[in-house]
C-alpha cells in the first residue's frame, strides 16, 4: 500500500509586506525548511493577512511573494504547485 504524507501549513503574513527586509527571506526559509523536513507528498499553504495593513497598495506583491516560495521548492523536487490569489479587492463584490 502506497502511503503519502500531506502537509497543511497556515500562516499570518501580514508582517512580511510591512516590513520587506529580512523578515520575508527569514519566512520563506523557515517554510521551505519545515516543508523538506516533514517530506510530505502534497503540501497546502494558506496565507492570511497578505497584503497587510495596505493590502491594496501590497496586493502586486503576493505573486512576487509566490514566485519566490516556488522557486525555492522546486529546486527541492516539488515542481507541480497551483496558487489561488483573491487580490482583486477594487472588485468588492468578489473580494474576501
Amino acid at each position: 500500500m502506497i502511503q503519502h504524507r500531506i502537509l497543511f501549513l497556515t500562516s499570518n503574513v501580514g508582517s512580511l509586506f510591512e516590513n520587506k527586509g529580512g523578515c520575508r527571506k527569514y519566512w520563506l526559509s523557515q517554510i521551505t525548511k519545515e516543508i523538506i523536513l516533514n517530506c510530505p507528498s502534497f503540501v497546502a499553504l494558506h496565507l492570511q493577512e497578505s497584503g497587510g495593513k495596505n493590502y491594496k497598495l501590497n496586493a502586486k506583491e503576493m505573486p512576487v511573494l509566490v514566485d519566490e516560495l516556488q522557486k525555492r521548492l522546486a529546486s527541492e523536487g516539488y515542481v507541480i504547485s497551483r496558487c489561488f490569489l483573491d487580490i482583486q479587492c477594487e472588485l468588492i463584490e468578489e473580494f474576501t
